[in-house]
């Protein structure tokens, strides 16, 4: 299966129309040396109080022995950075954009050993007059979440949710 998702936030009260296109070439048979996984780490347990600032940790343990390929943050409107780190605290992800997130791509890709305990922190200024918790909306919600592409991969992704 494949899942491709994209969503939009619409701040004005004019329709906008969107357009993706996503291309997909199959690798010709027999030329796959790896099979390539998805990493999701997210975090929902983000409570910022109204006008105040707020931050969002969680820790992930991810398979050991695997390298990866990159790292993209997604977050939403109030979000004003993201850090990423190993236990032994090797910087893997720093990002400040929450609209167009700038992805770390590792050139050879960044081998973790067993150095697989990740934490990210996902830092807020909620400026609004209600508390900021996860949620859809990226007008009146929040989210912390980490992913990318990793080998090999015994299975298509890795996840770790709550």
């Amino acid at each position: 299966g494949l899942r491709f998702n994209m969503h939009y936030l619409n701040t004005s009260a004019a329709e906008i129309r969107a357009k993706v296109k996503l291309t997909i070439l199959a690798a010709p048979a027999g030329t796959v040396q790896h099979k390539a996984g998805f990493l999701f780490m997210n975090n929902v347990g983000i409570n910022v109080a109204p006008r105040s600032k707020g931050t969002a940790t969680k820790t992930c343990a991810i398979p050991p022995n695997i390298q990866i390929m990159d790292l993209v943050s997604h977050m939403h409107m109030h979000a004003t950075r993201i850090v990423a780190k190993t236990a032994s605290g090797r910087l893997v992800y720093e990002g400040t954009e929450w609209d167009h997130p700038t992805p770390s791509i590792f050139t050879p890709p960044l081998a973790l050993g067993t150095d697989t305990q990740v934490t990210w922190t996902c830092s807020y200024d909620n400026q609004g007059d209600t508390p900021l918790s996860f949620g859809e909306s990226a007008a009146t919600n929040e989210m912390c979440i980490l992913g990318g592409t990793f080998f090999p991969a015994p299975e298509r992704s890795f996840a770790c949710l709550l």
